[in-house]
């Protein structure tokens, strides 16, 4: 943990700096939860109790001098039974913009710490859990040709690190020149050409040099937005063969109505592990509350990402609706350190307020996930009932009753776990 430490050092001195007011929201929990099959067991289920105290913070500064959004999670489980070790499990994404010369030069630190499987086939036990870290810093630098175009250089370094898996440990060089033309008040158009060098601390692993040549239009209008990026991605080895392709990708908000939101995302791109990890500064602090574990298999690969999601929401005074059906298809071509995936799914939510400060509802995911070349089918199911009530300004409480299902066609990894969650919390 020292080095992942180390490594946001750089942007929690910066937050330091009497730069401006900072905000500072957040909230404290404390829970306690029951699992019958606490090790997600296909044959011997571990009953257990979980001591779960933790934290939920934002914090955000708009100053002259420092602009900062940093969102993050932490907990510690006490496994009252003893059925593992008591852990701490800890999530953070934040960008810190340093302005060094206004409207000319800043100096970015970005950090994604996260919590991803070791092996991606097994259940999220935690003995199969491993932090990871992605640290980005470097400078960014402005500058005006006309009253409509604009130009910006960045220069990145960037330090990946995971507790367990060695391999997905690197260090990365990545430099981008844009030129923005404004086509409007609410719209734009941008060509983007970005190369990175990847070298990885592990002997025997090849690094690669990539490069990115992209147009981008992004629209932003009263009812509709729209962010469309079209281009070319090449991945140079010294050994291999180089790997190439068309990179797109389209996003699509619609606002019908005050109350509903539709959300449309189209995207073929290649990517890896640590790349996945970083975060889209624009989506920090926009997540819900808790610790998601990651998905993606931690390694060194470079995949072809295929993937549909479409969305919708409803705000009303009483009903809130979310659902999100998806499909993603990972492609590692030749590279062998990664499990090719096919597969799609659906999240959703459904919520009712039944007092003024009672709310209940209905949660699920399912999700089917095929491993090509592994003859391999998981079918991956959570639904339960919630209740939640805000007692007074800064107190509520929270009661969720959860069952998650594993079928699959691998050996001894079907599992049936249903948990009790009951937390209390404060908010500042």
């Amino acid at each position: 943990m020292m080095r992942l430490n180390r490594l946001a050092a750089g942007m929690l001195a910066v937050l330091a700096a009497p730069a401006g007011a900072v905000q500072l929201d957040y909230t404290l929990e404390l829970g306690l939860l029951h699992s019958d099959n606490i090790n997600l067991s296909q044959d011997d289920p571990v009953s257990q109790n979980v001591a779960i105290p933790g934290i939920n913070f934002t914090l955000s500064q708009q100053g002259a001098t420092v602009q900062a959004l940093v969102r993050g999670v932490a907990e510690y489980r006490n496994y009252l039974g003893n059925a593992f070790d008591d852990e701490f499990r800890g999530q953070l994404d934040g960008i810190v913009n340093w302005t060094l010369l206004p409207e000319r030069l800043t100096w970015t630190f970005q950090d994604a710490l996260g919590l991803q499987p070791i092996n991606v086939l097994q259940a999220d036990t935690p003995t199969n859990l491993q932090q990871t870290n992605v640290f980005a810093t470097g400078p960014t630098f402005r500058f005006r040709l006309n009253p409509v175009l604009r130009g910006q250089a960045e220069l990145r370094y960037v330090d990946s690190y995971a507790e367990e898996t060695a391999e997905f440990n690197s260090r990365r060089l990545l430099g981008a020149l844009r030129v923005f033309h404004d086509l409007s008040s609410t719209s734009e158009v941008s060509a983007n050409l970005q190369t990175e060098r990847v070298d990885f601390d592990e002997d025997g692993i090849e690094r690669y040099t990539r490069y990115d040549l992209f147009a981008r239009y992004t629209s932003h209008l009263a009812v509709l937005d729209l962010d469309a990026v079209l281009g070319y991605s090449r991945f140079d080895y010294r050994n291999r063969d180089d790997r190439s392709g068309l990179l797109a990708r389209a996003t699509l908000g619609w606002r019908p109505s005050a109350r509903s939101t539709f959300n449309l995302t189209l995207m073929r791109q290649y990517s890896d592990a640590a790349t996945d990890m970083m975060a889209d500064p624009g989506a920090i602090g926009t997540g819900g509350t808790g610790i998601v574990i990651g998905d993606v298999s931690i390694d060194s690969g470079v995949y072809l990402e295929e993937r549909v999601d479409l969305g919708y929401a409803y705000t009303g005074e009483r009903l809130g609706l979310h659902v999100v059906p998806y499909w993603r298809k990972l492609d590692y071509g030749q590279d062998t350190r990664g499990v090719d995936q096919r597969g799609g799914g659906v999240n959703g939510e459904i919520s009712y307020r039944l007092r003024p400060q009672l709310r209940g509802g209905f949660v699920m995911s399912a999700e089917r996930r095929n491993y090509l070349g592994l003859d391999r089918r998981d079918d991956d199911t959570r639904y339960g009932v919630f209740v939640t009530q805000q007692w007074t300004r800064h107190w509520a409480w929270r009661l969720d009753l959860l069952r998650g299902e594993r079928d699959s066609t691998g050996d001894g990894v079907n599992f049936t776990d249903n948990q009790a969650y009951l937390r209390v919390s404060y908010t500042r």
